[in-house]
């Protein structure tokens, strides 16, 4: 999902111009504790969306595709364990309020930690220190193992992580040659 270009240009320039990267992981990490605390599943969703939108707005656009995989996912491995009430049944394949309460709970811990990842961790976030250096240099290869799109055929998937790696680290050893 885009924002439209106009409304990119100044969010994304405001995130990225008037508040510091480090102040944004800051108030991520604070935010963490809280989201994962959240009592029911409204609110939890709740906090999924605005973190979606602030996601949104400090990037300009954010992939949907893969958070509705997500959310699938984890909700249908959810009813294969039913429990609760009965809500409905598809061919001897009973969907159960608990079960999917629960699905639906966890999917959104798990979506509600991806946009808040996305909203606190920048190129530009820098830590003092060894432990800054590390940081940076793990969201440095995250970022370039990202950056292009890698191949999931299956039986390719493993080689062509494989592949960007090298790749990443060929580059990082001739930028330090030369």
């Amino acid at each position: 999902m885009k924002l439209p270009h106009f409304i990119t240009n100044h969010t994304v320039s405001f995130f990225s111009n008037t508040i510091r990267p480090e102040v944004l992981f800051i108030i991520s990490i604070c935010c963490f504790p809280i989201f994962l605390l959240l009592p029911t599943t409204q609110s939890l969703w709740i906090a999924v969306g605005i973190f979606f939108i602030l996601t949104l707005l400090k990037r300009g656009s954010v992939r949907i595709l893969p958070s509705l995989c997500i959310i699938a996912s984890v909700v249908f491995f959810s009813l294969l364990s039913p429990y609760g009430k009965v809500l409905f049944v598809i061919h001897n394949f009973r969907i159960t309020q608990g079960a999917l309460e629960n699905g639906l709970h966890r999917s959104g811990v798990l979506v509600g930690m991806v946009f808040l990842s996305q909203f606190s961790v920048s190129k530009s976030l820098h830590f003092p220190g060894r432990f800054g250096t590390f940081i940076a240099s793990i969201f440095t290869t995250f970022d370039k193992l990202t950056a292009q799109h890698i191949s999931l055929k299956p039986g390719h998937i493993i080689s062509s992580i494989d592949e960007r790696l090298i790749t990443i680290w060929n580059q990082e050893h001739e930028d330090s040659a030369s």
